[in-house]
């Protein structure tokens, strides 16, 4: 995928935010597309579809990972306050929905390297998820929350035992 062809993607329809998401699985691809500059002023505040939100998570925790970069723009964005205030709006049962997978590894990338630092910004988020966590029947559907807690909250636990 060439920089001119991001020009051409509508950042509201969920399967061209998939094929960008798919496209940041790759470190080069994370570059191109943070270098870019496409995704600075897209705008997801009023009340993207499920389906946005899921390829949204996706795609911003792939341009997360091990990307100081990625994790400004979810800033720049305020994508962490347009999930929670789409699942708000919407009522979203995330446990119904392919977001309950997503949005741990969102949080994970997101918050890796700097735990205590970026927390506080995912907390209402963090909070909804654990509020729908206690609805879930099947355990196998909390693993994502249960790898994102442990990643985090270890590596917070060792950064703290360390100093």
């Amino acid at each position: 995928m060439k920089e001119s062809e991001f020009k051409e993607l509508d950042l509201k329809n969920p399967k061209s935010l998939k094929t960008l998401a798919d496209y940041a699985r790759d470190e080069t691809a994370r570059k191109l597309i943070l270098s870019s500059n496409i995704l600075s002023t897209a705008d997801w505040s009023t009340n993207p579809c499920s389906n946005s939100l899921v390829e949204l998570c996706r795609l911003f925790g792939n341009l997360c990972f091990n990307s100081p970069a990625g994790r400004q723009l979810v800033d720049q964005t305020n994508l962490l306050s347009t999930i929670f205030n789409a699942v708000e709006q919407q009522n979203l049962k995330m446990t119904e929905s392919r977001l309950f997978a997503v949005v741990p590894g969102l949080l994970q990338n997101y918050c890796i390297d700097n735990p205590s630092k970026n927390i506080s910004s995912i907390q209402p988020l963090l909070d909804q998820l654990a509020t729908q966590l206690l609805l879930v029947q099947d355990l196998e559907m909390i693993k994502p929350f249960q790898d994102f807690l442990f990643a985090v909250l270890g590596k917070y636990i060792n950064r703290n035992i360390t100093n």
